[in-house]
Parts: C-alpha cells; structure tokens; sequence
C-alpha cells in the first residue's frame, strides 16, 4: 500500500475536525489543546533523537569516506 504526505492544509482542516467533535462530546478546549502541545512535543523528540543517532553513527570514530 501507498501512501503520500497530508498537506498542511489539510492537516489543519483534520484537526478543526477534531477539535470540534471532541468538544461536541463534551472535553474542554484546554484539554484538547493540551493534548495537541503534548502530541508535536512527542514528534519533536522523536526527530531529535533520530537526528542524534545518525549523527553518532556518522561520528569522528566512523569508518565513512566523504568525498
């Protein structure tokens, strides 16, 4: 199966989507929000730490020649 990359409108439109169902079932907006700081802060950690590791695994002590 493929799949491609959302867009950022979309993505924006998808969360809208959220948001107002989840408030439509009765969950205060901070709570919502909070989870969305939470699930961006989570992603961000995510790609820093594969970041790190690509970095160490291309460290001073590496075998790799770059031309």
């Amino acid at each position: 199966m493929y799949t491609l990359p959302i867009t950022e409108g979309a993505r924006k439109e998808e969360w809208n989507t959220i948001v107002t169902m989840a408030i439509n079932n009765g969950y205060p907006k901070h709570i919502i929000h909070n989870l969305r700081k939470k699930l961006t802060n989570k992603k961000n950690h995510d790609e820093t730490q594969e970041q790190r590791k690509e970095q160490s695994k291309n460290g001073p002590h590496s075998r790799t020649l770059v031309l």
